[in-house]
């Protein structure tokens, strides 16, 4: 099967009745194999196929690219929609990404997150730290997932946007407890949307951001 071309759009269906999503893949497996392959997930639900492929340029996102860990299928019962190829330039900004510095992932409580040391992990290959969690909250974990539970994500995302309990809804909702893993690593990002546009997607870490925002306090975003 031949290789998915770098800025290819797809839509997808979401698990629980939450209709359609559609994201953008954008292939950085030339600088890093294994974690290049990453989506941008657009903040935009409908049940039609966009055919203005171009509508995407002025959409917003969902989240912070997420890296998943193969090409999605555009075959069979789990497969996505390919919807046409739109590149852009911003598709050149490669995401920085958070690593943690100890043994397991995907912890219950802040206080776990906010004990380990943390790494921005830049251009899929340098690793500036370590640093507190503070400083790369917001910023996605280097935890790759597949189209199904990417699907799942981002329910979890619609969910918190929405008001409503993450952990109640899957535990009624899910008989897979796998979802478990996937809520304990996103639970304490900052909503995308909440977060200052100047700092989206950049460590807190001196020349990323402007000094005003180094020490920013998380609490002054809720969900």
């Amino acid at each position: 099967m031949a290789k998915t071309e770098s800025g290819t759009i797809f839509k997808f269906e979401l698990p629980f009745g939450f209709g359609n999503a559609y994201c953008k893949l954008v292939d950085f497996s030339n600088i890093s194999e294994y974690e290049g392959i990453t989506l941008k997930i657009y903040d935009h639900f409908e049940n039609d196929d966009i055919k203005d492929l171009a509508l995407f340029k002025e959409m917003p996102l969902l989240m912070n690219p997420i890296p998943i860990v193969k090409m999605p299928s555009i075959r069979g019962k789990y497969a996505w929609k390919k919807l046409g190829i739109l590149k852009e330039d911003t598709d050149a900004e490669i995401p920085i990404y958070k690593r943690y510095v100890s043994n397991g992932f995907a912890w219950e409580t802040i206080e776990e997150y906010e004990s380990r040391q943390w790494f921005a992990l830049v251009k899929l290959r340098e690793e500036v730290g370590p640093v507190s969690f503070d400083k790369v909250r917001h910023l996605e974990e280097l935890f790759w997932r597949s189209t199904i539970t990417i699907e799942k994500r981002v329910v979890m995302t619609l969910l918190r946007i929405r008001g409503i309990n993450v952990a109640d809804f899957f535990s009624k909702n899910c008989e897979d407890k796998a979802w478990r893993i996937d809520y304990k690593t996103q639970q304490f990002i900052p909503l995308y949307k909440r977060v200052p546009e100047v700092i989206r997607g950049k460590p807190l870490i001196k020349g990323f951001v402007p000094d005003e925002y180094l020490n920013f306090d998380w609490n002054s975003i809720k969900d």
